[in-house]
């Protein structure tokens, strides 16, 4: 018998162990000759299929160890969904009751998941935009009595993803760029920070769906249109306006990448057919994207980007075939 390769593996206590250090996948078949390499934290096998669990565990820790949330206190949240199932899976675990508030168009298998977990969902109309979804979520709030995750605006989100941006270094020793979505900001702020401490030559750029570029228009100047509500299908960034954390810490970004859902979408589904990653359309942004990156860099150059979430749960809402 072949003896076991498994000298690594731990014995965890809690599903809660089993987030973050994550894989960093280089990736293969996505790139051609003569551009940088290409890697990917693969965010998606976090325990509830997304990179937002590294988030609400960090956010709820925080927030129990400053005495801001009490056992059995109602957890609420503003999420386009993948927040949600995380906050409906670590509230189950920690015995918090959840109510998350989220766009009438989120995914039918998020939706279910949440629902599985425990948690209450309140949805609003999609053509009202994320900001009818975050004034909900703080009138639930002002009524109940209950503690608001507040993902958009808290430093906690931020230093959740330092560490992340800390396996990044681990991982990989000449980090030359990294991109990702702008949804909350998060990530992308709190990766750049600790990849512009190691090395602040390392480029950092933003990534926003083509008919929202809010941010875009922010950091260039700009004054593209930006219609109301959420009209592309890059669920989980592109919110119509730019989060307080992107403000804040602006002076991390070099550039900002618009990405039309074609793009994400194509890129999605390369991924799973040529790569064999089941991924999300976010996923596929973000590789777009850092193609369009490692393509200026060159060879001899590596670009990181995010996967972050799983594509099984847009399964019903989303179809192509290899």
């Amino acid at each position: 018998m072949a003896p076991c390769q498994c000298s690594k593996l731990k014995v965890m206590n809690s599903v809660l162990d089993l987030i973050g250090n994550t894989n960093l996948l280089k990736l293969n078949k996505i790139t051609e000759p003569g551009m940088a390499g290409i890697y990917a934290k693969t965010e998606f096998t976090n325990p509830s299929g997304s990179i937002k669990d590294r988030m609400v565990k960090h956010v709820i820790e925080q927030a129990e160890e400053r005495g801001d949330l009490k056992p059995g206190d109602l957890i609420v949240e503003a999420s386009s969904g993948n927040t949600g199932v995380s906050l409906s899976m670590i509230a189950s675990i920690k015995g918090y009751p959840a109510c998350i508030v989220a766009p009438d168009t989120t995914s039918a298998v998020k939706a279910g998941m949440m629902t599985r977990y425990g948690a209450e969902l309140v949805f609003t109309p999609n053509e009202l935009g994320v900001a009818a979804v975050v004034a909900k979520a703080n009138e639930v709030v002002e009524s109940r009595g209950a503690y608001l995750l507040n993902q958009f605006a808290t430093p906690d989100n931020v230093k959740a993803q330092n560490i992340t941006g800390q396996e990044i270094l681990d991982q990989l020793s000449q980090v030359d760029a990294f991109c990702a979505g702008i949804g909350t900001g998060g990530t992308l702020a709190g990766i750049a920070q600790v990849l512009k401490e190691a090395n602040p030559d390392c480029k950092i750029y933003a990534v926003e769906p083509e008919p929202v570029p809010a941010f875009y228009n922010m950091y260039y100047d700009k004054d593209l249109p930006i219609p109301e509500g959420i009209p592309h299908k890059i669920e989980g960034i592109g919110e119509s306006f730019v989060p307080q954390i992107v403000e804040d810490h602006m002076d991390l970004i070099d550039g900002v990448i618009l990405c039309s859902d074609f793009d994400a979408m194509t890129t999605m589904a390369t991924l799973t057919c040529e790569e064999g990653l089941c991924v999300g359309v976010s996923s596929g942004a973000n590789v777009w994207s850092a193609k369009q990156i490692a393509a200026k860099l060159g060879e001899d150059k590596n670009v990181v980007t995010i996967l972050p979430d799983t594509g099984q749960r847009y399964l019903d809402d989303i179809y192509w075939s290899c």
